[in-house]
């Protein structure tokens, strides 16, 4: 069935300040720039054909969101980011749903958790 063959969803998290995360996502993440217009919304990706894309708008009020982003290693991941001075909301660990895990926050306090399935 067509209808059900969704391959993708963006996230869109309100930030007061485009450059500052602009910088968060690029610079300490790994992620790519992939446009942006002026200070007000930019797009960052990771992977082949932005298989993760944010989209991050400029507002007055946020209100933090969360999302799971799957990653291979999770635990190379957290040791990479945290000797990076990522802000790391909770460490690694295995979890009743059957994934190993760990959260990080963004400038503006957006979630993500970075997250494999269990073996």
């Amino acid at each position: 069935m067509e209808e059900a063959a969704f391959r993708k969803i963006v996230p869109v998290f309100p930030v007061r300040d485009v450059p500052a995360s602009l910088r968060f996502y690029v610079e300490t993440l790994g992620f790519t720039l992939g446009g942006r217009t002026g200070d007000e919304f930019a797009s960052v990706f990771r992977g082949e054909v932005a298989e993760v894309n944010i989209y991050l708008r400029r507002s007055e009020q946020v209100a933090p969101a969360e999302c799971f982003v799957y990653v291979a290693d999770p635990d190379a991941l957290h040791a990479a980011y945290a000797g990076r001075g990522v802000p790391v909301v909770e460490p690694p660990r295995d979890t009743d749903w059957g994934y190993r895990q760990f959260t990080i926050a963004d400038p503006d306090g957006h979630r993500l958790h970075l997250f494999r399935f269990l073996d």
